[in-house]
């Protein structure tokens, strides 16, 4: 295998993308939506996916690092109609255009990528399958409770203040519904086209209350993406909330479930 990183920039939005040079065609889709804040790039999971034969595509959000824009909740739709995009004309790199399978597509979110991925794929026209790990996606502590541990203001606050650049947050008003765990699950499913999710937690994960999220995180994904969506949990041990922990413990492993997606097991 030869691990290549590349930057991409097209219509305003920038991104990575992560590939075996050695091969002409790949697998699989694997999307990486990061966490805020994060830093993009590439990680043990990445390099395991890359070697299972997926190009893996890590999007800047509109409004942060080499994206234009600034960061607001239309940030999550627009990553998406930005995937569509990609999809339809392929990843430019150079003089030339490597393109992207349309089957065998896994969504993923970690952290406050989660809750991009939820709200957002809406606006994705593929089938696909999602990966929520250690999802920070929904503030709601009330009933039902879907498990942050985390002040949805506060935080955003704080992130405004130490990372002005990298993240260019929109006023808080913008966010206020969102982060104040006050946006409603859908009456109706937004999207029909994810088929499978698992949920991947560390065991030691400070920002999540397990038990609420078993119980009820898997309920508002099926609010949005539908009853016949199949949500799987997975408790990883000896692993926290950065998503180096959930691959380096040993305990987790990407293919095995890039595996059960493709044959439907999950």
């Amino acid at each position: 295998m030869k691990f290549k990183k590349s930057r991409y920039r097209v219509n305003g939005i920038a991104g990575d993308f992560y590939y075996d040079s050695s091969r002409t065609s790949f697998d699989g889709l694997f999307l990486s939506l990061i966490g805020l804040p994060s830093f993009p790039g590439p990680n043990k999971m990445i390099e395991e996916v890359v070697k299972y034969g997926y190009i893996v595509i890590q999007p800047h959000y509109p409004g942060t690092y080499d994206s234009d824009g600034e960061l607001s909740p239309s940030a999550f739709y627009e990553v998406f109609e930005h995937l569509n995009l990609l999809l339809h004309t392929g990843i430019p790199k150079g003089g030339s255009v490597i393109d992207i399978p349309k089957t065998n597509i896994v969504l993923t979110g970690h952290s406050f990528g989660c809750a991009a991925l939820l709200r957002g794929v809406c606006k994705f026209e593929y089938e696909a399958n999602a990966i929520f790990f250690g999802p920070a996606a929904h503030y709601s502590r009330e009933s039902p409770d879907y498990g942050l541990i985390e002040d949805g203001p506060e935080h955003f606050s704080k992130l405004r203040l130490s990372h002005p650049h990298t993240y260019r947050l929109a006023e808080l008003s913008e966010w206020a519904t969102i982060i104040n765990g006050k946006d409603l699950p859908p009456n109706h499913p937004q999207t029909n086209k994810i088929k499978g999710a698992a949920i991947v937690v560390g065991e030691n994960d400070a920002y999540c209350d397990k038990n609420a999220c078993k119980e009820n995180l898997p309920t508002l994904i099926q609010a949005y993406f539908g009853s016949s969506c199949k949500v799987k949990w997975y408790e990883v041990e000896q692993a926290g909330h950065p998503l180096t922990d959930l691959v380096s413990s040993g305990n987790f492993h990407i293919c095995n479930l890039l595996e059960e997606f493709k044959v439907g097991r999950v």
